[in-house]
């Protein structure tokens, strides 16, 4: 369902992650890369670290995970799917980094996810920008 969704924004001529609308490498003009992959310990050994300009074009934003009887619950735009159909959030681990966890989702209620595992209630998710950011940790390209 993602390689769908990306493939129709990529063939309508839309940047699909933070390194389509510049490379995620070092530019050659000098400047900063928009986004790169940084190695982390634990989770999925790899997170996205943008620069402050890159939050701001993506409007980036997060909310905190939320505790409720024996479950989490986050909002549903926090949620992104891999290509095998796992189900992740990105979570705020530092500064402009966020890192892929892995999540089980008990039931959906309306705009919210209930979770029976994820990231601890408090953490931060990623609410938009998501999908930004799981096309940069595969190197997906809009053009």
């Amino acid at each position: 369902m993602l390689r769908r969704i990306l493939l129709l924004v990529a063939a309508a001529g839309v940047c699909t992650g933070v390194s389509a609308c510049g490379n995620a490498e070092a530019k050659t003009d000098g400047s900063a890369a928009p986004a790169r992959l940084v190695t982390v310990s634990g989770g999925t050994g790899q997170a996205v670290q943008l620069t402050e300009d890159s939050m701001r074009r993506i409007a980036l934003s997060t909310e905190p995970v939320v505790a409720a009887a024996d479950n989490l619950v986050i909002p549903v735009t926090a949620l992104v799917y891999d290509k095998d159909g796992g189900t992740w959030v990105f979570l705020a681990t530092q500064p402009l980094t966020f890192e892929r966890r892995a999540v089980t989702i008990a039931r959906v209620s309306g705009d919210r996810a209930v979770l029976s595992s994820g990231p601890a209630a408090g953490s931060r998710v990623v609410t938009v920008g998501a999908a930004e950011l799981l096309g940069t940790e595969y190197g997906v390209s809009g053009g």
